[in-house]
């Protein structure tokens, strides 16, 4: 089944009950009888959140320090400038190079190829476990 078909399946708007059991359908871990769609829980875990939290970022061209609220999990650091709907950027790990040592001001530093991202917590204590989650994000080890 393609998805335009499932999703148009889905549509019945007098038939919530309907919709739910497509959807575990759907999902479910077991064959489905017309195709071999399965969880892929290898995706699941790398859009799991690791780490979520309020800090400040300094952007590339305005230099003053943003209130944003970042999400991390195994691929990305995203970052919002209010709630959780539309993110404002994110920085994928596979990129980070380096990342600097806590600073002044409890502040660090992302190092990619194309820019480098500072970024200020609160508190010194807040600042080390960022950058301890991201080390055990990336699996890699210290990004140092």
């Amino acid at each position: 089944m393609q998805i335009s078909e499932f999703l148009t399946s889905l549509y019945r708007p007098s038939n919530m009950e309907y919709l739910f059991e497509k959807i575990v359908e759907y999902f479910s871990p077991q064959k489905n009888n017309n195709n071999n769609n399965t969880l892929n829980t290898e995706d699941m875990e790398s859009n799991l959140t690791i780490k979520e939290g309020y800090g400040y970022k300094r952007g590339a061209i305005n230099t003053d320090w943003k209130k944003r609220l970042f999400v991390l999990n195994q691929k990305s650091l995203t970052y919002f400038k209010g709630g959780k709907s539309i993110p404002s950027g994110s920085i994928g790990l596979n990129n980070v190079q380096h990342i600097s040592e806590i600073q002044k001001d409890n502040v660090f530093k992302l190092f990619t190829p194309g820019r480098v991202y500072e970024i200020r917590l609160d508190s010194q204590a807040d600042a080390v476990a960022w950058v301890e989650a991201l080390n055990q994000a990336s699996k890699r080890g210290p990004i140092t």
